[in-house]
């Protein structure tokens, strides 16, 4: 059962020391102070949404779609803790169907709760992503931005009529795409935090700041094998400004798929 608005404001005031707004403001701007904390995070959309179907209106129609993104399921070696108080905040923008809001810190705990890329608007992320989980449809767009709560969001929803152009070049079985790009220092910290000899088992990603490494598999892989595909990935795009997808490798009589890249989720 949901708690109440008012009891979900509480907790996010216990959790995260701030009120809805300013946890909103702060990552808008990026001016949130972050501890470094290594843990699981799971958020699944469909469970928490506490969302009721309304008459066939723009956002009864995105509120579906919103239902429809991917559960996130990471392991964060550097901000468990923030991905919690940012999922507190995400649940209370459901309570109250704030579509924008909630949008957004979806994407920001997607991105391993650093919002660095997705605020700088001239990186073409956010624009890209929004059209790549929602579509760029006009009433979508005004649905979005009818219910951000916070006028430092407002600028992300304006003007938006097509995403940035993925050049994608192939190579073997990689792919290279200007989408969803992690910062390569990040991705050699994560490749240094990888601990030597550990099984991971069933689980998909390992983030570190704003890079992860995620496959679209339940599989028991070792840390070396994701530290050498990461390191790949780091060689033949990311050091070039790319993210980075290797696709169709064998594992575990699976054809399994790695990708590099900003978020927690690779297909």
């Amino acid at each position: 059962m949901w708690a109440s608005i008012g009891a979900v404001a509480a907790l996010v005031a216990i959790v995260a020391g701030k009120s809805y707004d300013a946890l909103l403001t702060e990552l808008s701007t990026d001016t949130m102070a972050y501890k470094e904390s290594d843990g699981n995070f799971d958020f699944s959309v469909a469970e928490s949404s506490a969302m009721g179907k309304r008459e066939n209106s723009p956002g009864t129609l995105l509120h579906e779609r919103l239902l429809q993104l991917p559960v996130l399921s990471m392991r964060s070696l550097d901000n468990a803790k923030a991905l919690e108080t940012i999922k507190v905040a995400a649940v209370e923008a459901q309570e109250q169907a704030n579509y924008g809001d909630f949008f957004y810190l979806w994407e920001v705990m997607h991105h391993n709760g650093y919002p660095a890329m997705l605020n700088d608007l001239g990186t073409g992320e956010f624009e890209y992503e929004i059209k790549n989980r929602l579509g760029l449809k006009t009433h979508f767009l005004q649905k979005l931005a009818d219910t951000l709560t916070n006028t430092n969001l407002a600028a992300m929803y304006r003007n938006l009529s097509r995403a940035p152009e993925t050049q994608i070049s192939k190579r073997d079985h990689t792919d290279c795409s200007h989408s969803n790009i992690p910062d390569k220092s990040h991705c050699d910290r994560l490749m240094r935090v990888l601990k030597n000899g550990l099984f991971l088992r069933r689980d998909r990603n390992r983030c570190h700041g704003s890079c992860c490494a995620a496959w679209n598999q339940a599989l028991e892989v070792h840390t070396d094998w994701v530290r050498g595909k990461t390191e790949w990935c780091v060689h033949h795009c990311i050091r070039s400004g790319r993210s980075c997808k290797i696709i169709g490798i064998s594992m575990q009589g699976k054809d399994t798929n790695l990708c590099v890249s900003s978020i927690a989720t690779c297909t």
